[in-house]
């Protein structure tokens, strides 16, 4: 595959930033490991020589193949990780479009548990009585947000799943003793169910090919049976940056290692141990809920610091578009369900209503008076996001209220471009919905009557097209009319604002790979950061101008759905 970045300066900056950023992060994680033992240095060591190297570059077309073909697949799990967890998900699902008949391994269970697993699959039991019957916390303790659309997975297509951790403490080699439980339950099941593909969720260092893999393999000999297997590993630090030195780290999201292994790259070095940290800290837990926000019945979150971190992520972000970092006021940064936050809402008399809003459009959010960084959700990408937007609110003069709607309508698509695209320098792997994402949205739900959350999307979606429409026009005529775009600017607050999020997460995204690709300078962008938009007509005519220079840009994937 032919490289997509061209330009070898924005590249190699970007990946200088990519290594001081995951240098700072192994020396923390370090501080908080304690000692390996010597089983633990083994299995590191036998993980990384097999994972040290790969052979050539794949796709998920060929690794759906290769598991459809297979009768055990294992597939590695980075517990803290939710993209990890996400990329089980998209396995699973398009392997059960093509092959019904699909068992799911879990080590997030234990074997002891499986009567609780089974019950709660049935609906017997709910969410809360599971957690509480297989003490989900304290045996595993890892988001159960991230792991639950998996099992609803299975709820959904009458899937058995199986439980298969073993509570090895105080005995000598527990990660084999794991692993040998596990092996005679998935030989058990395999031979039980020999039409059955398998499917294994492990973690990454146990599914190494000498360990599992070999474990189950001697099992299955020992009844004269034999399956074919596949190993699937996920965000592999060489791998990643070997890419790297071809420049194909943001267009190649899976590579073949050797024969029947493979893996996975959905995230970068960086965002995989900054999340072991953030669960570390505890602080994943925290998840916004659309529409079931309780702003004004909290009492938690009060406790979890964020500034310095996103200090240091905004450190990174003013060193690649080489803004000055000084003088910058304090802001002060909260989860959405923070006591604190509310009252200091509360103290600047800031309507609720309005806090409710944004929550519902962007999960996470700026206010500018007083500084407030609002976390719906607090991972790197959204701290880099709204660290990017309260820059620019910081060197510009932005006033919204003197804004007519339509110049609003477009300064509001350039802040969350830019945004967005802070985010994209800290975690280049990070994904948003693209134009076929909202024409596949569209076709899944034609004809059909929806409500809430779907109804608004949908709405959205047929407003986006709108919008791309106009903009095609006037890049096609060149021009430069935005009457067309006042009804868009002109809809509810709630539209009006995942249109602009939208579209702004799709402009920061193409600006990003320009940068890359020389069509547009970062001295170009960075002039934005300092952009009032107080003209009429000024946010329209720069927003026409970055479309017009991105719009020869080469995306490497043209939906979500082709990505992991």
């Amino acid at each position: 595959m032919k490289s997509l970045n061209n330009d070898p300066i924005a590249h190699s900056e970007l990946i200088e930033l990519q290594e001081e950023l995951l240098k700072e992060t192994i020396v923390e994680l370090r501080e908080g490991w304690g000692k390996f033992t010597p089983e633990m240095k083994k299995y590191y060591r036998e993980f990384k020589k097999e994972t040290n190297y790969f052979s050539r570059n794949s796709d998920v077309d060929e690794l759906i193949e290769k598991i459809l073909k297979s009768d055990i697949v294992y597939s590695g799990d980075y517990h803290t990780l939710g993209q990890s967890q996400n990329a089980h998900l998209k396995l699973l699902s398009e392997t059960i479009r093509r092959k019904e008949e699909v068992i799911i391994g879990m080590e997030m269970v234990y074997i002891e548990d499986q009567n609780h697993l089974d019950e709660y699959l049935k609906g017997d039991i709910d969410e809360n009585d599971f957690l509480i019957k297989s003490k989900y916390d304290e045996k595993w303790g890892f988001n159960w947000e991230n792991y639950k659309p998996i099992l609803d997975l299975a709820k959904e297509n009458n899937l058995k799943v199986i439980g298969l951790n073993y509570p090895a403490f105080q005995v000598p080699n527990p990660l084999f003793v794991r692993d040998k439980k596990a092996s005679e339950l998935i030989s058990k099941i395999s031979i039980e169910n020999p039409e059955k593909l398998i499917f294994v969720i492990f973690g990454d260092m146990h599914i190494t090919s000498s360990h599992l893999p070999r474990q189950v393999k001697l099992e299955l000999e020992k009844k004269k049976v034999s399956r074919k297997d596949l190993i699937i590993y996920q965000n592999i630090d060489e791998v990643y940056f070997k890419l790297v030195k071809e420049n194909l780290e943001n267009n190649v999201d899976v590579v073949m290692l050797k024969r029947r292994v493979f893996s996975i790259l959905n995230t970068t070095p960086f965002i995989k141990y900054q999340s072991r940290i953030h669960w570390r800290e505890n602080i994943d837990y925290y998840h916004c809920k659309f529409y079931d926000i309780g702003i004004d019945k909290c009492t938690c979150g009060d406790t979890i610091v964020f500034e310095e971190e996103i200090q240091e992520l905004l450190r990174s972000v003013t060193k690649y578009f080489n803004i000055s970092k000084d003088n910058l006021p304090d802001f002060e940064s909260y989860t959405y369900d923070s006591k604190i936050l509310f009252d200091r809402i509360r103290e600047a008399g800031i309507d609720m209503k309005t806090i409710k809003m944004k929550l519902k459009i962007h999960d996470s959010f700026y206010i500018s008076d007083p500084p407030i960084i609002c976390l719906g959700r607090p991972n790197t990408n959204h701290m880099t996001e709204q660290a990017s937007i309260y820059l620019y609110y910081c060197n510009s003069l932005f006033d919204e209220d003197k804004l007519t709607p339509i110049d609003l309508y477009f300064a509001r698509i350039i802040i969350n471009a830019l945004g967005f695209l802070g985010s994209k320098i800290i975690n280049p792997k990070r994904k948003c919905s693209r134009l076929k994402d909202f024409e596949l949205f569209n076709l899944k739900y034609k004809g059909k009557r929806l409500k809430g959350k779907l109804y608004k999307q949908k709405i959205v979606a047929r407003n986006i097209f709108k919008h791309y429409e106009l903009l095609l026009s006037i890049l096609k005529s060149k021009k430069r009319n935005n009457r067309g775009f006042s009804n868009l600017a002109n809809k509810d607050q709630m539209t009006a604002g995942l249109l602009s999020k939208c579209i702004g997460q799709i402009l920061g995204e193409n600006i990003f790979y320009s940068i890359l690709q020389e069509l547009i300078s970062k001295e170009e962008i960075r002039k934005l950061f300092f952009n009032d938009f107080d003209i009429p007509g000024v946010s329209f005519m720069e927003y026409i101008d970055l479309e017009n220079n991105v719009k020869s840009v080469n995306i490497p994937f043209q939906s979500k759905d082709e990505r992991f």
